[in-house]
């Protein structure tokens, strides 16, 4: 009887486990989603710009994988991200992050700020 007791509450524990999982599975399956279609409208718009970038300006392929890889490096790192960088604010000297746009210690312009950044790190 006890060993009864205890399956069925070993049972239920489980369900309760399973319907968790899944709830779960099926928020990330939806994120997954909305990550994708952001990822896509983004592309989008990348192709846009660079369209117009290359009529306007007479800028090819070349042009573009080059400035990609000097972005890229910016940080220091060849690693297709751009990664906050400390650097010293001209204000106060202080060392300070690239993503914030003024000093956290005196308020001055961040003159290596970048908003792509912020956009870029894990949330």
């Amino acid at each position: 009887m006890l060993w009864d007791i205890f399956q069925q509450s070993q049972i239920e524990d489980n369900k309760r486990k399973t319907t968790e999982a899944r709830n779960l599975s099926l928020q990330s399956s939806a994120m997954n989603i909305e990550i994708q279609e952001r990822i896509s409208k983004l592309s989008l718009i990348t192709q846009a710009v660079w369209s117009f970038l290359k009529e306007k300006h007479g800028l090819d392929e070349t042009d573009l994988m080059n400035r990609i890889e000097e972005l890229d490096m910016s940080d220091g790192v060849k690693d297709g991200k751009l990664t906050a960088v400390v650097h010293t604010c001209l204000g106060c000297a202080k060392k300070i992050s690239t993503k914030y746009k003024t000093c956290i210690y005196c308020g001055c312009q961040n003159h290596k700020y970048s908003p792509f950044v912020e956009i870029n790190e894990k949330k």
